[in-house]
């Protein structure tokens, strides 16, 4: 589909004015391709409320060649000499865009490009943008659309705590959030949402939040993370004598593990003065007892150091005391918190829109009437029975069709969508039109089938209402210009037939008297509907040659011929399809009869 769309790039596009853009300079990039083809890019996603750019970069072809796979009609190897960008529908409210030139001379080899999509979308959904552009093969200038798709999501924002889906809303949003912290499983998080709505919870991931109301929400994060494992990375005596009769003790510390385990040893000091501080990096367990055994080295002889204490303690203390001997531990527990906030907005809806019509909205073919919205001039989509109607986007709208019309405004402040009630324009068929013939100066009707009880005849001479002459048939007694009027009853619809009568003032009284009908024996006239050849029989025997026309809806006859006895066929291949009279006359009285020319 979308390389049957960039065929209609080459000959057919819809007339829309350039727009104006504030977007900048787009960028060609296209992969390795032959010299004539046709390729064209998509257009990546959006979200409502951020700011959006892309390009797409297309080529066109230098000649037919590359469509004729898409379409066997068109004959290959014809030059294209031109094509022209006309402009861009259906984007949503807020987006514009800038092509790096209009015009293409293919002739030349200028067939590559881009268009550079920017602005910040005001309403979501998926959009089919279409391209409107006009080519040039020969003399020859023919216009149609491609098309493009584009979505616009739910707003979104992000924070290094966490992410918002949908925290741009009108009247009333539900919104989604994804924790850009998670856990995968691992101990040691805590998480803390207040989504300021007047509810909070403790959930790494939690549910979707309504909020209802006006205004502008906060929503706090918090995440503690607390995965690293402790460290005692220092101990400092304070305080403890060891019960050293000469001089200062000399300190060595050692650190055994839960199981009793020595799984460090320091050297000793020298006759330290308080405080004496031991340098060490030891990962400690969260669910253990650990022992720091202090004591003083006499003599380096094994077995004549005294123990001063064995003190216990857990990865939560940072003073210990035990027999007359106080140390500080420095113990060091990595703990990251991560506080992040955003804000979720909830506009208004704006006052619907109006429609009015400037005249009636029941109508016939042919009519129009304008509908006219109101309070807004800028920001207008028109639709018809629920579809949008490209390039409706002023504030009058003329309507020659019948169905439901209605017009939606979009606030350029959050986007927020109203529609107006919807109108209900009808458009009546007319009646078909009412040809007559002239014969001997009787004006009739030329297909009386077509008459019904709801439908009523007047007829006119030079403009002027002949009164009382509602028949199919008038003997006409002046020259001048006569107009048959069908009108139907039901809707008011009405089709007028016109006719420059000249009288031949050597018929009395149009023959009236002498008029009948011609009756056939043994008639036939196939096939009917037709599409090629009319087949017809004739096994009455005339006193004359019969004569035969074709007549069209408009009066004009199409072939006139005298018929005796026998098969007659008539090529109609090359008339329009429609209904055609076949009327056959003696010179006295008249047939006839009604052909579908399929």
């Amino acid at each position: 589909m979308r390389k049957l769309f960039l065929f209609q790039i080459l000959l057919l596009f819809t007339h829309f004015a350039i727009a104006q853009s504030n977007c900048s300079d787009c960028e060609i990039d296209l992969p390795e391709l032959p010299a004539d083809t046709i390729f064209l890019s998509d257009l990546p996603d959006g979200a409502l409320g951020s700011f959006y750019e892309a390009d797409i970069s297309f080529r066109l072809p230098v000649t037919t060649t590359p469509v004729t796979e898409l379409d066997t009609t068109l004959l290959p190897n014809l030059p294209i000499n031109e094509i022209t960008i006309l402009g861009i529908t259906g984007l949503p409210e807020g987006l514009s865009f800038a092509t790096s030139q209009d015009t293409f001379a293919v002739d030349e080899g200028i067939t590559d490009g881009c268009i550079r999509f920017c602005g910040t979308p005001a309403s979501r959904g998926n959009f089919r943008v279409q391209v409107n552009i006009v080519s040039r093969l020969f003399v020859i200038t023919r216009e149609s659309s491609v098309f493009l798709d584009l979505y616009i999501g739910p707003a979104t924002s992000s924070t290094e705590g966490f992410n918002l889906e949908n925290n741009i809303g009108c009247g009333a949003t539900r919104v989604s959030f994804r924790n850009n912290n998670p856990s995968l499983g691992e101990d040691g998080f805590q998480y803390f949402w207040n989504f300021g709505n007047g509810k909070t919870s403790t959930e790494e991931n939690p549910a979707p939040q309504d909020y209802v109301g006006i205004g502008e929400f906060i929503v706090e994060y918090e995440a503690i993370v607390d995965t690293a494992q402790s460290r005692l990375q220092g101990v400092t005596i304070l305080e403890g004598d060891c019960n050293d009769i000469i001089g200062r003790p000399d300190y060595y510390i050692s650190v055994l593990d839960p199981e009793g385990t020595e799984i460090y040893l320091a050297q000793h000091l020298e006759n330290p003065v308080l405080p004496a501080t031991f340098n060490l990096d030891i990962p400690l367990q969260e669910d253990g007892t650990y022992t720091l055994r202090v004591n003083d080295e006499d003599g380096g002889l094994e077995g004549s150091d005294d123990n001063c204490a064995d003190i216990p303690f857990t990865f939560e203390d940072s003073l210990v005391v035990l027999d007359g001997v106080r140390a500080t531990l420095e113990i060091f527990n990595p703990i990251d918190t991560i506080t992040a906030s955003d804000t979720v907005f909830i506009f208004p809806f704006p006052a619907a829109p109006s429609v009015s019509a400037s005249g009636e909205t029941t109508l016939c073919e042919g009519e129009l009437t304008t509908l006219k919205t109101n309070p807004y001039d800028i920001n207008l989509q028109w639709s018809r029975d629920g579809q949008a109607i490209t390039g409706a986007n002023d504030i009058t709208l003329e309507v020659t069709q019948s169905g439901q019309y209605t017009v939606s405004y979009t606030s350029p402040q959050g986007g927020c969508t109203v529609v107006a009630m919807p109108v209900s324009v009808v458009v009546n068929e007319l009646p078909v039109i009412p040809v007559f013939e002239n014969v001997d100066n009787l004006l009739r009707l030329v297909d009386e089938t077509v008459l019904t009880d709801d439908l009523t005849l007047e007829w006119y001479l030079e403009g002027e209402l002949l009164a009382d002459e509602t028949d199919p048939t008038l003997c006409a007694g002046t020259s001048g210009n006569y107009v048959l009027l069908l009108r139907d009853n039901t809707t008011g619809c009405e089709n007028t037939f016109e006719m420059a009568v000249e009288v031949d003032t050597d018929i009395i009284n149009c023959n009236i008297s002498n008029t009948t009908t011609l009756v056939l024996q043994h008639f036939r006239l196939y096939p009917n509907p037709v599409a090629d050849i009319l087949s017809l029989e004739l096994e009455t025997a005339f006193n004359a040659a019969l004569e035969v026309r074709l007549i069209d809806a408009l009066g004009r006859t199409h072939w006139l011929q005298q018929l005796l006895s026998g098969q007659h066929q008539f090529d109609l291949s090359t008339l329009p399809s429609g209904w055609y009279l076949l009327q056959l006359t003696d010179g006295e009285s008249v047939q006839t009869h009604k052909i579908l020319k399929q």
